[in-house]
């Protein structure tokens, strides 16, 4: 199946459309902000905006934000030694809970052992290849 945002728009909704929800929320992922914001970057309704959004993005304005997080803090959690805690906050997540249960659904493993089988075999300060953890060949 190709990734949502390949699949043509349903009943004439351009994803032109959501581009500035979009923007949006890989700019501001990290902070508390309510789906009428992005609803009034996109100059519709909420309604007509969740509708649009889900047509175009295959998911919710929510599920969409939590991916956005997830990834960055899978990045962080693969380059840097912040803490668990520390990364739940710097990708948005109020509870180290909430984010340690939207972590386990995507990636289908915790953080902890996400960071543990990123790092495992390499050497003090190597840094990860981007194409190790993209699908796109195996880690050594």
């Amino acid at each position: 199946m190709p990734p949502p945002w390949q699949n043509p728009p349903i009943s004439g909704i351009s994803s032109l459309s959501i581009t500035p929800a979009l923007d949006f929320i890989e700019d501001n992922y990290m902070n508390k902000f309510p789906v009428d914001k992005l609803s009034e970057l996109c100059h519709m309704s909420p309604t007509h905006f969740r509708r649009s959004f889900q047509a175009v993005m295959h998911t919710s304005p929510l599920n969409y934000l939590n991916t956005i997080r997830i990834m960055n803090a899978c990045n962080l959690l693969r380059n840097t030694n912040h803490t668990i805690l520390n990364i739940s906050v710097m990708t948005g997540f109020s509870t180290l809970s909430n984010f340690n249960r939207h972590f386990n659904e995507m990636m289908k493993v915790s953080p902890k052992e996400y960071r543990k089988q990123t790092l495992q075999g390499r050497k003090p300060g190597e840094v990860p290849s981007i194409i190790e953890y993209s699908g796109w060949m195996e880690p050594d």
